[in-house]
């Protein structure tokens, strides 16, 4: 199944797909079961979780990772310094933050841990208000990066 649409940013590459596709194919891409490509499926759930936090933080560069095999799967950038990792309050969260923290370490990748007040930033937006993810996000990245992501924000119009 071709896609048909316009990619978005938050969008698996090929390089990345080729490692996560084998460990989420339950069956064949043709299968008369499957009205959308699995692909498709997997950007769709990548785009929904980083949704929150695009809210309040709309020009930081931003993916998502669905499964441990995605999160093994990301490929750092070379000019990446500074990572900001949105986790969920779970324990598969807690895990997949620590593993992320030691890839981003031994890249020579400076880590920080974004938390939600709740169990995630989709729960916080909708139950909290997007006022509060902005207030509660703005203390938690670093100074020159609220100038950079967040006081933009501001000039466009959503500074809470």
């Amino acid at each position: 199944m071709p896609q048909t649409r316009k990619p978005y940013p938050s969008d698996v590459t090929d390089e990345e797909w080729s490692l996560v596709a084998p460990y989420l194919t339950l069956m064949r891409e043709d299968a008369v079961q499957r009205q959308h490509s699995l692909r498709e499926l997997f950007n769709g759930l990548r785009y929904v979780t980083i949704l929150s936090l695009r809210c309040v933080l709309p020009s930081m560069p931003m993916m998502a990772a669905l499964s441990a095999a995605h999160l093994a799967a990301i490929l750092f950038p070379a000019t990446l310094r500074r990572l900001y990792i949105a986790r969920d309050d779970d324990p598969a969260g807690h895990v997949a933050v620590a593993r992320l923290i030691d890839r981003a370490t031994e890249a020579g990748v400076e880590a920080i841990v974004l938390s939600p007040s709740l169990g995630d930033f989709n729960e916080d937006l909708r139950l909290l208000g997007i006022d509060a993810v902005w207030a509660a996000i703005r203390v938690q990245i670093v100074p020159e990066d609220v100038a950079r992501f967040m006081d933009l924000a501001a000039s466009n119009g959503t500074e809470r």
